[in-house]
């Protein structure tokens, strides 16, 4: 069977950044929502928040199928299913099976919004992009309670993207300080550590 998920109404809203605004967003009559993006960018848990808050979801039961895991498709149902992700092509077509069996399905997509275009035949579809930040780091750090610059923010987007996983790794590094002094101390200690890496692998780096 695939995952079945509770409705929780003890979820904390706090403890997400709603930085897409799904729950202002108008999904009525909506049966697919992709939200893309690279990992780490919160797109599985935008969506778990959004099944959990939304006014038209939240309260309901709904069924999680993973792809790579080839986990089994539920029964024909108007329950809603998050595929938790869409990481190739060919993973398109099990949203496809679960829309035809009449279920309003919410994708983790890593791959580009065209490849669900045909489903606009039949179904109405919003898509989002995780990999914008509109603000969410800064979210983010007011949330952990982490101080910062802009210059600070800027750097760390610059390197990293609007990442929420890598946001996390610099931090965890120098917990307690404010993102200047982590990112700081990341690049720094990330250089010496390449700079080891590749005396032991012949001047090949072992760091992306």
């Amino acid at each position: 069977m695939s995952n079945t998920v509770e409705p929780s109404a003890g979820t904390d809203a706090s403890s997400h950044v709603d930085f897409l605004r799904l729950l202002d967003a108008d999904l009525a009559g909506v049966s697919l929502v992709v939200v893309h993006g690279r990992s780490g960018t919160g797109k599985s848990t935008s969506l778990q928040h959004l099944l959990a808050r939304h006014p038209r979801f939240a309260g309901q039961v709904y069924e999680v199928v993973r792809p790579a895991f080839r986990d089994p498709l539920p029964e024909r149902s108007d329950r809603p299913v998050l595929v938790d992700e869409v990481l190739r092509p060919r993973d398109v077509a099990t949203v496809g099976r679960l829309l035809g069996r009449g279920h309003v399905v919410m994708v983790a997509s890593h791959v580009p919004p065209s490849l669900y275009a045909p489903f606009r035949l039949r179904w109405r579809m919003r898509t989002f992009s995780s990999n914008r930040d509109d603000g969410k780091l800064g979210w983010e750090l007011d949330r952990l309670g982490v101080p910062y610059s802009s210059e600070a923010l800027h750097r760390f987007r610059r390197r990293f993207g609007a990442n929420f996983i890598d946001l996390r790794i610099v931090l965890e590094r120098s917990p307690g300080r404010s993102l200047d002094a982590a990112l700081a101390y990341f690049e720094r200690t990330c250089r010496l550590e390449t700079r080891r890496r590749e005396r032991g692998t012949g001047g090949r780096s072992a760091v992306r």
